[in-house]
């Protein structure tokens, strides 16, 4: 490409990809400053909700305190939340964690932090609140429950 030519795509061609480059900043920077004030607004209005009253209202629902702890912190740590955490938030409209995000590596960690293991043949349930998340690692089987019969003897 000689000069005239790039000078011709410039002024004539350019401009489109110009404008297009112009807009794709403005969408990024709109979508940064709603995310800062997306959270913001969430840290404000969840002002007196933490890992401590999570766990107690996980608790009133009947949840294990060991098991709810253990997800939200592994929620916050993992996937960066640093805002109070709700049970009822939805995994991924609430706090951006996908589907297969929570099937494929949430679940097989936090079963493992919890000392549990998934059931063999257990068909998914479907996660997609935070309480969903704690009720499913609550009721896997404890690592010892798949000790056989002749290996306690």
């Amino acid at each position: 490409m000689d000069l005239d030519h790039a000078v011709h795509w410039i002024l004539n061609d350019g401009s489109s990809v110009g404008m297009l480059l112009l807009f794709m900043l403005a969408s990024s920077i709109t979508v940064f400053f709603g995310a800062r004030g997306r959270k913001k607004m969430l840290t404000t209005s969840r002002a007196g909700h933490d890992m401590e009253e999570f766990v107690r209202e996980m608790k009133a629902a009947g949840h294990n305190e060991e098991v709810s702890r253990e997800v939200y912190l592994y929620i916050e740590e993992h996937y960066g939340i640093d805002f109070p955490i709700l049970p009822t938030d939805n995994l991924c409209m609430m706090l951006g964690i996908t589907d297969d995000s929570v099937q494929y590596v949430m679940l097989p960690a936090l079963l493992k932090r919890s000392g549990r293991a998934p059931r063999l043949g257990r068909l998914m349930m479907p996660l997609e609140t935070v309480a969903n998340l704690v009720d499913f690692v609550e009721r896997a089987p404890l690592g010892t429950e798949y000790v056989r019969e002749w290996q306690t003897a």
